[in-house]
C-alpha cells in the first residue's frame, strides 16, 4: 500500500499546454493532466486498457467512436478497450481532469481517419 500527495509529486511536461502528475500501481494508472487550449489530441486508442476520464474543472471535447460530447466540470466519460477517441480544448481554455487507466503501461495507437472503433 501507498500514500500519495498529489502536491508533492513532480509535474511532467507532456507537451505544448500540456502537463500532468502520474502515479502508477500494479493494474491502475491515474493521471491528473491539464490541457491548456488551443489543443486536441488525434484520433488513437488504448488496446486492451479501459479509460475513464472525469474533468475536475474547465471544458472540452471528447469524440469517442462515432459520439461528440463537451464535457465540463463534474462530468466523465467511459472509453471501453481499442475504442477510437480524441479531444479538443478551444482557444483560451484550460481543463483540468482525472484519467484513470486500467493499466500501469499507456500504450497509444494512433489512428488516421474518423473516429470509430479503430480495430
Amino acid at each position: 500500500m501507498s500514500f500519495i500527495n498529489w502536491d508533492e509529486l513532480p509535474e511532467q511536461i507532456r507537451g505544448p499546454g500540456r502537463y500532468a502528475k502520474l502515479v502508477k500501481g500494479e493494474q491502475l494508472t491515474v493521471v491528473l493532466m491539464v490541457h491548456e487550449g488551443p489543443l486536441g489530441h488525434e484520433l488513437h486508442r488504448h488496446d486492451g486498457i479501459e479509460q475513464v476520464i472525469y474533468v475536475l474543472d474547465g471544458q472540452v471535447e471528447y469524440t469517442v467512436a462515432d459520439e461528440v460530447r463537451i464535457l465540463q466540470k463534474g462530468d466523465a466519460v467511459i472509453i471501453p478497450p481499442g475504442v477510437a477517441h480524441k479531444t479538443r480544448v478551444n482557444p483560451g481554455e484550460k481543463v483540468v481532469s482525472l484519467k484513470l487507466f486500467s493499466s500501469p503501461q499507456m500504450k497509444k495507437t494512433m489512428l488516421a481517419g474518423k473516429a470509430g472503433q479503430g480495430r
